[in-house]
């Protein structure tokens, strides 16, 4: 080990030595500790690349699982906010909070100092207290020294500060950047790590397409919570998921813009409020372009909006759904494509991931009507589903992968168990109804069922 400056040290891959875990692997040992086996005081300390999506995990975690839930940006307090203010009573009077004469002070017979908690701390006097939860400790590794050390107590088997102690019921889960992680760390040490369950997060394309961005967003209600061209774009160019091309990590060291999950969890936020209030493509792509700028940089945007560019030449989704035109392979391949799309793949798939990516939305709406015996939602759902049979039927490049990418995110919506009912229930209607889809079917089921069970 070599000191890399006077506060800490790593190791040379900057790893500390720890295994790394994708966010579903983490999720598993937390379930695991917490949820089945009802360990409360063991911590964990969770390090990983700035922007990886660490905060919003843990507070889903909770939220997912019936917990509590409190965080404290470490960075943004004193050690004094976590131990609390002291206040002198007396030995006789311990507990009562009137105040004291100079006189009394000052004559200092049986005189304690009492610490009064701090009302960051999760507390049985808080109002909705859940007797299960979370303490979340965010910036464990960009606080002072001081703050770090008054945090440690909570990790300890006292699991305290100053007179006050964790709800028995609350577990403390810490999170940081490491040394190598483009972010702040002002100090890792061994008694930090040592006092946790202590692993890496790892930055990982995959289980963020799958098992994040399909979900609900439960603030908005909006299915996919991650905008169909956010995700399609990063499935087909990986390179931009963290980073970037020419953007490493000495350039993220010098504060520069680059794209990372946070950050496109942003930029999709903005494109679904943009595209919903603005009636034209040109100011779209403007106010759209202006926001990629500002969230993944103008290296990640110069990339990005060429590929966007490419949602003008887009179907109406409408008009797929409604059954006003049925489109063969061959109209496919014969669409005019205003945009070439980003460098590194063909502007024809660019567009049929954009195009089948829209279509999760119509699915996820009438797929659980059309379970229930709804024949209209039936006869949507069988549109949708024969125009993406037409997709995979194109034959170039790219164009089949985007179907199974449309398929792959429904799998993790909360329509994927209608889904699988859905291809069992219909089985022999599809037959007569959709030909396309059920060869398509035919020849992709075991994959498409594992798709859909793993999303739940």
């Amino acid at each position: 080990m070599a000191a890399n400056n006077s506060q800490f040290e790593t190791s040379a891959d900057g790893e500390q030595n720890l295994g790394t875990f994708s966010l579903s692997e983490i999720k598993d040992m937390l379930e695991a500790s917490i949820i089945s086996g009802q360990e409360f005081d063991m911590p964990y300390l969770i390090l990983g690349r700035v922007g990886v999506g660490k905060t919003e995990f843990i507070e889903g975690f909770a939220k997912d699982n019936g917990l509590g839930f409190k965080s404290i940006r470490l960075a943004n307090y004193t050690e004094t906010d976590l131990v609390g203010l002291p206040k002198v009573v007396t030995a006789e009077r311990k507990g009562n909070d009137s105040e004291f004469s100079p006189e009394e002070i000052a004559a200092g017979k049986n005189l304690i100092v009492k610490w009064i908690n701090s009302d960051l701390l999760p507390s049985d006097l808080d109002p909705g207290f859940n007797e299960k939860g979370i303490l979340f400790l965010d910036e464990i590794t960009n606080c002072s020294k001081s703050v770090q050390a008054a945090a440690w107590q909570l990790l300890d088997a006292e699991r305290g500060v100053g007179s006050y102690k964790l709800p028995e019921k609350w577990v403390v889960i810490c999170a940081g950047n490491g040394p190598e992680d483009g972010g702040n760390c002002q100090g890792l040490t061994a008694a930090l790590v040592t006092r946790c369950f202590a692993l890496r997060v790892a930055c990982d394309r995959n289980s963020w397409l799958t098992d994040y961005c399909a979900k609900k967003d439960e603030k908005t209600g909006r299915v996919p919570q991650v905008h169909t061209v956010v995700s399609s774009f990063v499935e087909q160019f990986p390179v931009w998921f963290w980073g970037g091309e020419g953007i490493g990590l000495d350039e993220i060291k010098k504060a520069y813009a680059f794209p990372n999950p946070r950050q496109w969890k942003k930029l999709s936020s903005l494109i679904y409020d943009v595209e919903s209030k603005q009636s034209t493509h040109q100011a779209k792509s403007k106010l759209i372009q202006h926001f990629a700028m500002a969230t993944i940089g103008k290296r990640g945007a110069s990339v990005f909006m060429p590929y966007y560019a490419l949602s003008d030449s887009m179907i109406d989704v409408k008009e797929i759904v409604d059954g006003r035109v049925k489109y063969t392979p061959d109209m496919l391949k014969a669409l005019d494509l205003k945009s070439q799309g980003a460098t590194g793949a063909p502007p024809l798939s660019q567009l049929m991931y954009i195009q089948a990516g829209a279509l999760i939305t119509p699915l996820v709406e009438n797929i659980p009507l059309a379970v229930q015996g709804d024949p209209g939602a039936y006869q949507k759902v069988i549109r949708v589903l024969e125009f993406l049979a037409a997709v995979d039927l194109i034959g170039t490049a790219g164009t089949a992968d985007a179907v199974m990418f449309a398929l792959k995110q429904l799998g993790r919506t909360p329509a994927a168990m209608d889904w699988v009912m859905f291809n069992m229930q219909f089985d022999a209607q599809t037959k007569k109804d959709a030909p396309a889809w059920y060869d398509y079917y035919q020849r992709n089921s075991n994959i498409i069922d594992i798709m859909a069970n793993n999303g739940n």
